[in-house]
C-alpha cells in the first residue's frame, strides 16, 4: 500500500479511500519524466490544480455517477507535446468550451525524484501525477505555446 504522508492532498485522498475508493494499482516515482499539461497563458489560480480542487462540484457529480476516483486529486499529464495537443483537439470537438476549464496553452515540466508518484503512461500518452507536499507546480511547469 502507498504511504500517503507525502501527498499534497493526503486528507482528501484518505477520505476517498475510507469510502472504498482505491488509489491506482501501480504508482511509480517520478524520475526524469517529461510532462506536458494544459493551462492558461497567465497567472490563473486554476492553472495547475487537480480537477476536484479546481471544480469541487465534480466530486458531487462523480459520486452521483458512481465515478469517484482518487485521480481527481492528481494532475493530468502527457508524455509529449504531440499527445497533449491530440487530446486537446479530440476533447474540444466534443466539448467546444473545454478550453474555459483547462486553458488553451501547453506547459512543460521535467518531473524528478521527490515530485510525486505517477500512474502508468497510457497508449495515448496520458498519466496522472499525485503531487508531493513540497511540489510547486508554478515553479515546475513553464509555458510552451498556445494551442
Amino acid at each position: 500500500m502507498t504511504n500517503l504522508e507525502k501527498f499534497k492532498y493526503k486528507d482528501e485522498i484518505e477520505e476517498l479511500i475510507k469510502s472504498g475508493i482505491s488509489l491506482p494499482n501501480k504508482l511509480v516515482a517520478t524520475n526524469n519524466i517529461d510532462s506536458y499539461r494544459f493551462g492558461f497563458n497567465s497567472d490563473n489560480p486554476n492553472n495547475h490544480l487537480p480537477t476536484y480542487k479546481q471544480i469541487p462540484k465534480r466530486i458531487i457529480e462523480d459520486k452521483k455517477k458512481s465515478n469517484l476516483t482518487t485521480k481527481g486529486y492528481a494532475l493530468s499529464c502527457f508524455d509529449t507535446d504531440k499527445n497533449a495537443n491530440k487530446k486537446f483537439q479530440r476533447i474540444s470537438k466534443l466539448f467546444p468550451n473545454f478550453y474555459k476549464t483547462v486553458g488553451y496553452s501547453i506547459y512543460f515540466g521535467k518531473l524528478v525524484l521527490g515530485d510525486g508518484l505517477i500512474t502508468s503512461v497510457s497508449q495515448k500518452g496520458h498519466f496522472s501525477l499525485f503531487e508531493f507536499i513540497d511540489f510547486d507546480t508554478n515553479k515546475k511547469f513553464t509555458f510552451v505555446k498556445v494551442i
